[in-house]
């Protein structure tokens, strides 16, 4: 990979850019949404709202939608910036963690947007009025981005005794179905239920924050197979990437490419560094962005070969967007990347390794999340928690 642009925004950029004819759009922690050339990486507008944009802008129609932690969702105009609408979704929420926090992401369906609130509500909105179609309340706060497939809505959200996974009608919200996930509670307070289900061939791939993932029948919502990595750490926070029969899955420092329909392990990469974002596939190659500042390559057809890694000026939580054969990342040091994706061939390497096989690197993993640990739990506590005025007229 080489560089073919940065742009520099004025706060880390968390949010994954979504590239859309020939634009990238992306939210950054300075407040605003940028629309840059997906070739030139040139401003074409930017928009800016009352607070950190973390969630990933969903892009249908020619128009935007994203939401922040100021509380809204938010529909521009993709080629304008000029705003269409914005909807309150915070409810009474008294206070949020701020850009700590990652956001649900809105995803758009049947002429509706879909996103869930710390205030434990998941919301469809009119796509064209940002009016509220529905609410549905669960018992516990919402941070995964809903999964839309066939008139379901799939969404974790983090209740008093568990995690728990939900399909709603996409019409009318009534509930279809709801499992609760095992969890266990970690530094923050909370159950972390921040990964996203995806939903194909029949099938709704998720995750609790006990370092497991499930396999479950989209229509009943019947566990079908259970993963769990015996070498993983801590919570999951990624979302799982189908393809072609295939489930690809990290947990604190590993890859693991599963079969999607037993929840067999085909192979396992380790990669010494914490991984925080979702991967992401093209071609035949899965793209991982670590905190350590490094982007990995992986062959999915030769047992997870690393075919090539890049080292960034700084680590990131902001998923790679394969466009185009370029690589559109956000990161902390407030730039957006673009690489060009010239990778042709693998080159020689070592392999993902089997699952049950030992590894010395295990003693390492350990002392690496223990520091990281201590050092996220300093940052945390010494934020002042941010507090949220509900707008008048809010919902």
């Amino acid at each position: 990979m080489s560089l073919a642009w940065h742009f520099t925004t004025n706060g880390s950029v968390i949010s994954s850019p979504s590239v859309v004819n020939g634009i990238a759009y992306v939210g950054s922690q300075d407040k605003s949404i940028y629309a840059l050339g997906a070739w030139s990486g040139n401003l074409i507008w930017k928009f800016t709202t009352q607070d950190a944009q973390v969630s990933s802008p969903a892009i249908v129609n020619g128009k935007v939608y994203t939401g922040g932690d100021d509380g809204y969702v938010y529909c521009l105009d993709a080629y304008t910036g000029a705003l269409n609408w914005k909807t309150f979704v915070n409810g009474d929420l008294p206070y949020t963690y701020g850009s700590f926090v990652l956001k649900s992401s809105p995803a758009v369906f049947d002429g509706k947007v879909f996103v869930g609130s710390l205030n434990n509500y998941m919301y469809a909105l009119n796509a064209k009025s940002g009016d509220v179609v529905w609410k549905f309340k669960t018992d516990g706060p919402i941070l995964s981005s809903p999964a839309v497939v066939e008139g379901g809505v799939y969404f974790t959200s983090e209740e008093p005794t568990s995690g728990v996974l939900y399909r709603l009608d996409s019409s009318s919200g009534s509930v279809i179905w709801k499992l609760p996930l095992p969890y266990e509670y970690q530094f923050t307070g909370g159950t972390e239920m921040i990964g996203s289900p995806s939903v194909a061939n029949g099938m709704v791939f998720a995750s609790s924050n006990l370092r497991t993932y499930y396999g479950l029948n989209a229509t009943s919502g019947s566990i079908i197979w259970t993963f769990r990595d015996p070498a993983a750490m801590e919570f999951i926070v990624s979302s799982p990437i189908y393809v072609n029969g295939q489930l690809y899955v990290i947990d604190k420092f590993s890859m693991t490419s599963l079969n999607a329909t037993n929840g067999n392990a085909n192979w396992s990469f380790f990669t010494g560094d914490e991984l925080y974002a979702s991967p992401s596939f093209s071609d035949g190659k899965i793209y991982m962005m670590t905190s350590q500042r490094h982007i990995f390559v992986l062959d999915a057809n030769n047992n997870g070969s690393k075919i090539a890694s890049y080292t960034t000026p700084s680590g990131s939580w902001s998923s790679p967007t394969i466009a185009n054969g370029r690589l559109y990342i956000g990161n902390h040091d407030w730039n957006v990347y673009c690489f060009a994706n010239t990778i042709t061939a693998t080159v020689n390497s070592p392999a993902g390794s089997n699952l049950n096989s030992p590894s010395s690197t295990i003693v390492f993993a350990l002392i690496v999340a223990i520091v990281a640990l201590a050092v996220v739990t300093l940052f945390y506590f010494s934020r002042k928690l941010k507090k949220i005025k509900k707008p008048n007229g809010a919902i």
